[in-house]
């Protein structure tokens, strides 16, 4: 299992929706929390970065494979980023993965 970690807060997961096979989950710490998108399908050689961009009240997760050559095979990625320091408030989060949407969800910062 391979598992991306990008550091920065803590808000609740109201909602979302899935566009793909792959599954979107959150799991909420007091300072911290952790968006993960497990099962996501790719080239087994596939080198994925994270990258998270927080603009207003939306949070983009852009997942960007950095696969050079290509294998004969495909492999399940499970991948996370975290995130610390957000406001109180009510959030968007947008998932991208090469220039495409795959997942939004509503979210609601509890607290500090």
């Amino acid at each position: 299992m391979n598992h991306f970690c990008y550091y920065r807060s803590i808000f609740l997961c109201i909602n979302y929706l899935s566009a793909q096979n792959d599954s979107v989950f959150f799991n909420i710490e007091v300072v911290k929390i952790q968006i993960w998108n497990t099962g996501v399908n790719a080239n087994c050689a596939s080198e994925f970065k994270l990258e998270t961009v927080i603009s207003n009240d939306t949070v983009y997760v852009f997942e960007i494979d950095k696969t050079g050559a290509l294998e004969r095979c495909t492999f399940n990625f499970d991948l996370c980023t975290e995130i610390t320091g957000l406001l109180s408030g009510t959030y968007q989060v947008v998932i991208y993965r090469q220039g495409e949407m795959v997942f939004k969800a509503l979210a609601s910062k509890q607290g500090k």
